[in-house]
């Protein structure tokens, strides 16, 4: 087997070949060379160590575009498109129709007022991730791991839409998340029928998207209000919440600068509200002997985002005494409480 000698310049030639290590291989690229330039040995060194200082001068740059990616094999595409998947937060509201009214206020008897739809302001109408979109490859992993939940819509007037709601979801990367502790409540639709109208249990795929929901996100508009405690339906909302039967986590999101005090109340309420003592049957025995979810607090700038386009909010100096408590106050700064903000674009 022809081999180079192993070559130390520190012996041979130390002038011409300052620094240049070469171990023993097999006679392949230096042969190569050696051929083309019909040389020796050393002057195909001499040319490999030219070629890579003229490479390390160049500035590496990240490219924008990789044209080989069709070429990889198909498993490392798929995978790549699978870790491009971007965690949302996900309204479960989404969609949902109402008639536009004053200061945002939904009204069901007033058809002259423009139908809206109410799409969630954190996520949009963005309802896929971006790789559903590239080419038809990622656009099919894509929806082989977003599970499409539907959201009936209940009709007033025959002449409004009917077409359900969509709500694509994976389990894995998103999370839920509600406002206030309301859900959209129709007036034939408790909160758990709502979450039964989701997650059907004839669906094996949405059965096995709510097993795998961990934890919950509740975004708590208001931090003042005149009765601190959680309404009879707020409770019935929150005990429908027990129907992700999984559920390790309930995470209530308030505004900045919230009072501690604030914190360790509404924590403790919803601590109560899981008390399994006050609960109903069906859920003493469902949950007889596990573990309830915990909770937890944190703080984010998130109100602004809730704010609909082309509603004009009024002063709250002069609004009537029957929407004085639906107002906030925060470091000055004054927000709509969430039966307002609900009426238009939760």
């Amino acid at each position: 087997m022809n081999l180079i000698k192993t070559i130390d310049p520190l012996y041979r030639d130390n002038v011409l070949f300052p620094g240049v290590g070469i171990t023993m291989e097999t006679s392949g690229r230096i042969d190569r060379l050696t051929t083309t330039i019909r040389g020796s040995r050393e002057m195909a060194i001499i040319r490999i160590r030219c070629l890579a200082r003229s490479i390390a001068k160049h500035k590496l740059v990240v490219a924008s575009k990789f044209h080989p990616f069709r070429r990889l094999p198909l498993e490392l595409r798929l995978k790549i498109w699978r870790i491009s998947f971007e965690s949302r937060a996900v309204n479960l509201r989404e969609e949902f129709m109402v008639h536009r009214q004053y200061y945002g206020r939904p009204s069901y008897f007033e058809p002259s007022y423009e139908f809206l739809p109410r799409p969630s302001r954190l996520t949009g109408r963005k309802h896929l991730p971006t790789t559903a979109f590239i080419n038809q490859e990622s656009r099919n992993e894509t929806l082989h791991h977003y599970i499409r939940l539907f959201q009936n819509v209940w009709r007033l007037f025959t002449t409004e839409p009917a077409l359900p709601n969509t709500i694509h979801f994976n389990p894995d990367v998103d999370t839920f998340f509600l406002v206030s502790y309301y859900f959209p409540r129709l007036w034939s639709t408790s909160p758990g029928e709502y979450i039964d109208t989701l997650f059907p249990p004839y669906s094996p795929a949405a059965m096995s998207c709510i097993n795998k929901i961990r934890s919950l996100e509740i975004y708590v508009v208001r931090n003042k209000r005149r009765q601190r405690d959680l309404s009879l339906q707020e409770t019935e909302t929150l005990k429908a919440l027990l129907k992700f039967t999984n559920l390790q986590q309930i995470v209530l999101v308030l505004p900045r600068n919230t009072r501690p005090w604030l914190h360790t109340e509404l924590i403790a309420q919803m601590q109560d509200v899981f008390d399994l003592r006050y609960c109903p049957d069906w859920m003493k025995v469902q949950y007889s002997g596990k573990v309830m979810p915990t909770v937890t607090s944190r703080e984010d700038d998130f109100i602004t985002k809730f704010v609909p386009q082309g509603v004009k909010l009024p002063d709250w100096h002069h609004m009537p005494e029957e929407f004085f408590h639906d107002i906030i106050e925060t470091q000055g700064r004054f927000f709509l409480r969430d039966e307002i903000l609900a009426g238009a674009f939760n």
